[in-house]
């Protein structure tokens, strides 16, 4: 149970530095959502917000990666505000 308890934390830990650093670099709404073998990035863009380049999915990519060691797959996925 303990043992069970210091990896949700641990989860939400990961979950929230993410987010901090993704929203950093100026998106203005970000959930990050860590499973298993899979992280996922939801972005939501206002309409004055472009979508994010290769370049810059990319970079997103690599700030989850370089958080673990265990090389997740990694989805970033795109939600417009109306």
């Amino acid at each position: 149970m303990l043992m069970l308890k210091k990896k949700v934390k641990q989860k939400i830990i990961y979950e929230s530095i993410l987010e901090s650093m993704i929203k950093a670099k100026g998106y203005s709404d970000v959930l990050v959502r860590v499973n298993e073998e899979t992280v996922q990035v939801h972005l939501q863009l206002s309409e004055s917000q472009s979508e994010p380049t290769l370049e810059q999915t990319n970079e997103i990519i690599m700030m989850v990666k370089t958080e673990f060691t265990t090389d997740p797959d990694v989805l970033v996925q795109l939600t417009p505000i109306n």
